[in-house]
């Protein structure tokens, strides 16, 4: 039996990195994380909607509404949220579909709207949604009409339509602003 000469650690690397050299391992390909946009996602009937993050200041149960005389039926009336009053839309009842959501199911969406107190009723919330640039569709003319004017784009993701709803479009629009009736 031979008796081996302790190496020292230096030679021990050196070794080994030429040894790993020789077999010609590469380190894996890094790559860079694809973008993601991110948004709130919601239901409006059978649509599902998302909207920038940045365009909800807050996610409430919807508390008692008190009824505005001669309003439109898709304007739901005022409520106190938090401490501040904001105009509840029913955003389903605004965009022509059947009413489908009720004070005690609903959930709001209070606006980043700026001067404007809105809260949009919605039926369900889904929560933050992810989705790519490779999901992004540019073709946003199949979305149902009474969501097409506000949307800015759409995400086909598992072979479902997301509609991106565009706040800013949305309260700006001379429809929205014109709550009362006649």
């Amino acid at each position: 039996m031979t008796e081996q000469i302790p190496q020292q650690p230096l030679e021990v690397l050196l070794r080994m990195q030429r040894e790993s050299l020789a077999a010609g391992r590469v380190m894996p390909e890094q790559r860079q994380a694809e973008p993601l946009w991110s948004g709130l996602a919601f239901s409006v009937g059978e649509i599902r909607v998302v909207t920038e993050l940045t365009s909800v200041t807050d996610v409430v149960e919807c508390p008692k509404i008190t009824p505005v005389p001669r309003a439109k039926t898709w304007l739901r009336g005022i409520a106190n949220v938090r401490g501040s009053l904001y105009s509840i839309v029913d955003l389903a009842l605004f965009l022509g579909y059947e009413q489908q959501t009720s004070e005690t199911e609903g959930r709001l969406l209070v606006l980043n709207a700026g001067e404007l107190g809105c809260a949009l009723l919605v039926p369900r919330i889904f929560g933050i949604r992810h989705f790519n640039e490779e999901q992004e569709s540019q073709v946003i003319s199949v979305l149902d009409r009474g969501v097409q004017p506000y949307a800015e784009q759409a995400f086909l993701h598992e072979g479902e339509l997301w509609a991106v709803l565009d706040v800013q479009r949305l309260v700006e629009a001379d429809a929205f602003r014109q709550v009362v009736v006649g």
